[in-house]
């Protein structure tokens, strides 16, 4: 498990709770499987970046709070300083990191 899987998984899972969300309920409403839902939070399973960012949406979180790229980069203040495509390249980059770790 990498650490960004780790990290991903558990924030997601913290937000959904706070939102009361099942995981069922969740996976709903994003249209994919619940077992999908439990792999990323239990950071068996890495999302694709458009998936993880259509969780973050859902859970009304910035993509930046749920990866450790974020975290590194430091984005939660200063997001306006950081370009979109220079955030989903510097992300992409994460994740394909994570899925590699994963294989």
């Amino acid at each position: 498990m990498s650490k960004e899987a780790k990290l991903f998984g558990e924030k997601m899972k913290q937000m959904r709770e706070t939102l009361d969300l099942s995981q069922d309920e969740l996976a709903q409403e994003l249209q994919i499987s619940r077992i999908s839902i439990a792999n990323y939070e239990q950071g068996k399973q890495v999302p694709g970046l458009d998936a993880a960012i259509q969780i973050a949406r859902k859970l009304g979180i910035s993509i930046d709070q749920v990866s450790e790229e974020g975290a590194q980069l430091n984005l939660g203040n200063s997001l306006e300083k950081v370009s979109d495509s220079e955030l989903k390249e510097k992300l992409k980059q994460s994740f394909a990191k994570a899925r590699e770790d994963q294989g």
